[in-house]
């Protein structure tokens, strides 16, 4: 008999140890573990982005000017502590969960990986120009896109309504750089082409905005700037007035977003100047000496 009463005691706690095991089941329990789970997954090494909220854009051929605004938005968003990558499309969103998140150049490059039902994609988000353009890749099927910085978008739209772009000539100067080096174009890309005696030449601007010097082939000229202003947030409007000019003429400068700006004076012959300081990668052409030189 007290065999039997101390095996009926012994199922008796199998039961309720049996019954705590199941109670993982529970949906509310289960709820936790998930959470806590996906609390462990978003890694990230170095810093998030500093631009997290976008429109999805189109580019004219440059790469750099905007041709067409979407009203899609990208959004790098974070809930208890989990990044997702959150595509909103209108009356429509998409999200992805973010597993890691990878600073591969402070500031200017990220490395997104996410996951949803279809499996693992890879995205790098590159900076393009300081004007709020980034360029995403996507490893699955390498398609690229480019993206708009929403506080910029704002920003420009703020201005453009305004007519407050840099307002004076002092503060474009600036934003741009002073010291810019001449580029020749050869097979259809722009190269540094340093002449055997004088080297590349080139373009400065006065600080004050007073003038602009241009100088190459031994010789150098200045013209005054009569006005300069923004005509669009990568575009720069100046007229100018040489000393055997009659009158002064507008002379357009476009920056590429890429440390080279193109001069337009209003004809079909363009010039391209990189700025002095920039360290971008670009082929350098020197001439040949004769022994003479």
């Amino acid at each position: 008999m007290k065999k039997l009463f101390l095996f009926a005691l012994l199922l008796s706690l199998l039961f309720l140890i049996g019954c705590g095991t199941n109670d993982t089941e529970n949906p509310i329990f289960q709820e936790k573990n998930n959470s806590e789970e996906i609390n462990n997954i978003t890694q990230i090494e170095g810093d998030v982005p500093p631009v997290m909220h976008f429109y999805e854009v189109d580019m004219n051929e440059d790469g750099q000017t905007i041709a067409s605004l979407f009203e899609t938005t990208f959004n790098i968003t974070v809930d208890k502590g989990v990044y997702w990558a959150e595509w909103n499309y209108g009356d429509q969103e998409d999200f992805e969960e973010i597993q890691f998140i990878t600073e591969k150049t402070p500031g200017t490059a990220y490395e997104l990986k996410t996951q949803n039902a279809s499996g693992t994609t890879t995205y790098l988000i590159t900076k393009v120009n300081d004007d709020g353009i980034w360029v995403m890749t996507n490893s699955q099927n390498d398609h690229h896109g480019y993206l708009y910085d929403i506080d910029a978008a704002i920003q420009y739209e703020n201005n453009e309504e305004a007519g407050n772009w840099d307002d004076t000539p002092q503060q474009i100067i600036a934003s741009i750089g002073k010291d810019w080096i001449t580029l020749t174009k050869q097979d259809g890309e722009w190269v540094i082409y340093n002449e055997c005696r004088y080297g590349s030449g080139g373009l400065h601007f006065d600080e004050n905005g007073e003038w602009l010097e241009f100088h190459g082939g031994g010789d150098a000229y200045s013209k005054e700037i009569l006005e300069m202003k923004r005509i669009d947030y990568n575009i720069i409007q100046i007229k100018c007035k040489g000393e055997f000019d009659e009158e002064g003429y507008d002379v357009t400068f476009t920056s590429t977003g890429e440390d080279i700006i193109i001069m337009n004076e209003g004809s079909d012959h363009e010039s391209a100047f990189l700025l002095s300081s920039s360290s971008m990668p670009i082929t350098k052409v020197d001439e040949e000496c004769d022994e003479e030189d």
